[in-house]
This record gives structure tokens, C-alpha cells and sequence, in this order.
């Protein structure tokens, strides 16, 4: 399961760049505030969206339909002896 992970970085400088995705699979998403005193974005804080993959072991109980085992007995002499037992 893949679940984001956002952290904040305050910036507080003037808009100089768009989204962009970093070598690390990073998104930057700049969030802009405007200013009344003149029609300028600032910048006003960073926001990284990284992918984060967690897994979870589960146990689940299932029922067993067939079920097989192969004996291999070894003789005396050295030679093997192979028994194939099948159980319904």
C-alpha cells in the first residue's frame, strides 16, 4: 500500500519556479500567496509529496484439498527405495 507523505518547507521569497519532480521521485508543489501592495507572488512555503510503500504481513486460514508426500528410504545396501503416498 502506497500512502503519501507531505512535509512543509517555509520559503517566505519571491515565486521563481513551477512543480517539479526530483531524481528521488520528490514533488515539489511551491504554494503561492498574493500580495495587494503590488500584483507580485511571493512564495510562500514548499510542500514535498514523496510515495511511501508499506507492506503488511496477514495470515489467512485456508482449507487444503489435496495433500501429497514421497518417502525415499535408503536400503542397506545403499541403494533408495521411493514410496509416493497420496491422502484425499
Amino acid at each position: 500500500m502506497a500512502r503519501p507523505e507531505v512535509t512543509r518547507h517555509l520559503v517566505g521569497s519571491e515565486r521563481t519556479t513551477a512543480p517539479y519532480v526530483t531524481p528521488a521521485k520528490l514533488i515539489i508543489l511551491p504554494v503561492p500567496e498574493e500580495v495587494v501592495v503590488q500584483k507580485q507572488l511571493l512564495l510562500k512555503e514548499k510542500l514535498h509529496v514523496r510515495r511511501r510503500v508499506e507492506t503488511e504481513a496477514v495470515e489467512v486460514p485456508v482449507s487444503l484439498r489435496k495433500q501429497r508426500a514421497i518417502v525415499e528410504r535408503v536400503a542397506r545396501d545403499g541403494s533408495t527405495v521411493n514410496e509416493e503416498e497420496t491422502d484425499p
